[in-house]
C-alpha cells in the first residue's frame, strides 16, 4: 500500500491506484476523514497521512521491542530510537534517516550542511514567534491553552519558527506546522 503526495486522495495497492475507502476482507481499511489518510489494519496498527508531509504510525503494545527503523523499536526510552540500520547509534536524525532509506526518490534530498544551508537570523524569527504567527501554539490565553497540559507545545513551536522563517512567513508552511501540533 502506497500513500503519496503526488495523489491524493487515493491509494496504491499492489500498484494500482484506488479511490478511498478501500477495504481489503476485514484486514485493512483505507479511508479519509478529516484532510488525514487513514490505514488501519487488523492488528491495528495505524498510519495517517496528511497527504503533504506528516505521517504518524500507531502500532500496539505486543510490539514493544519488536520494532526497527523510523518507528525506532519501540520500547519507550526515546534515548535508544536512533538506531542505524547496521545496528550503531545516529549522530544525528539526517544520518538516521538516511540509513533507513529504501529508495531514491526524485526532488528528495539528504539536507544540507554548512553553509549551503539557508539559515534565518534571529532577528526574522522574530517576527515568526509572534501571535500572528507561531507564537499562537504557545500563547498562554490562546485557543491551544488547553491542549499545553498535554502535549507540551515548545519543540512544535520551535519547528514552526524554523519553518515559516525558511518559506518567509508563507501561510500553508505555518498551517501545516500548526496542524501538526493539532494533530498530536
Amino acid at each position: 500500500l502506497v500513500l503519496s503526495q503526488e495523489y491524493p486522495h487515493k491509494i496504491q495497492v499492489n500498484g494500482v491506484f484506488v479511490n478511498l475507502p478501500f477495504y481489503q476482507e476485514s484486514k485493512i481499511k483505507a479511508y479519509i476523514s478529516g484532510a488525514h489518510a487513514f490505514i488501519r489494519t487488523d492488528f491495528d496498527l495505524t498510519v495517517t497521512f496528511d497527504w503533504n508531509s506528516y505521517a504518524t504510525v500507531i502500532i500496539p503494545n505486543t510490539y514493544v521491542n519488536a520494532t526497527c527503523g523510523l518507528c525506532g523499536n519501540n520500547n519507550l526510552n526515546p534515548n535508544d530510537d536512533l538506531t542505524l540500520r547496521n545496528g550503531g547509534q545516529a549522530t544525528s536524525i539526517s544520518q538516521f534517516a538516511e540509513s533507513w532509506k529504501v529508495a531514491e526518490v526524485p526532488g528528495c534530498s539528504v539536507g544540507c550542511t554548512g553553509s549551503n544551508c539557508p539559515a534565518c537570523e534571529e532577528a526574522q524569527k522574530q517576527t515568526y514567534k509572534g501571535d500572528r504567527y507561531c507564537g499562537i501554539l504557545i500563547k498562554r490565553d490562546g485557543p491551544f491553552r488547553r491542549c499545553h497540559g498535554t502535549i507540551d507545545p515548545a519543540s512544535y513551536f520551535d519547528d514552526c519558527v524554523f519553518d515559516t522563517c525558511q518559506y518567509h512567513g508563507q501561510h500553508d508552511t505555518l498551517c501545516n506546522a500548526i496542524s501538526t501540533y493539532v494533530a498530536a
